[in-house]
């Protein structure tokens, strides 16, 4: 979704995955390209041993002066210590979350103080639908429950 939004301002759109992904209009490159190349990095990966703190300074460093970082993916993504840092020296323009490594963030967070940060909150279960999906989900496990039925079990053991 986010690629055919930047498609749509007539933006050049790369993406780097470990799996083959065939998306109109996207230049599959290495991550080192990706990185030295593009003006705005937006992630969107799960968090894995692989993907866990994939932007630190060795990979800043690979970007360009000025790029601007879009973090919706997970808050351990990215070296928080190292965005400030960079954000602090300019070589990052800009910091956009909606995902920290500690959530709810301290008070002392700086990086939610940064003045070239924008962090929003996560907001994907907000919305009406899926709070009423939520709530629809909790009514039929309390009655499930209620009538002796295991709903919800792992590995074979009701909880």
């Amino acid at each position: 979704a986010v690629a055919k939004m930047a498609l749509a301002f007539q933006m050049r759109v790369m993406g780097t995955s470990r799996t083959e992904k065939q998306v109109e209009g996207v230049e599959y490159v290495s991550l080192d390209r990706l990185l030295s190349h593009a003006d705005i990095i937006s992630l969107h990966c799960p968090l894995t041993e692989e993907t866990a703190g994939i932007i630190c300074e060795k990979n800043i460093l690979k970007m360009k002066n000025g790029v601007m970082l879009v973090n919706t993916g997970r808050g351990q993504l990215v070296s928080e210590e190292d965005i400030l840092k960079y954000l602090d020296n300019g070589r990052i323009r800009c910091y956009m979350a909606d995902v920290l490594a500690e959530e709810p963030p301290a008070q002392d967070n700086r990086l939610v103080q940064h003045p070239h940060a924008i962090i929003t909150p996560h907001i994907a279960w907000a919305t009406l639908e899926a709070r009423r999906r939520l709530m629809d989900i909790a009514v039929e496990n309390l009655e499930a429950w209620l009538e002796g039925r295991h709903k919800n079990c792992v590995n074979g053991f009701p909880f």
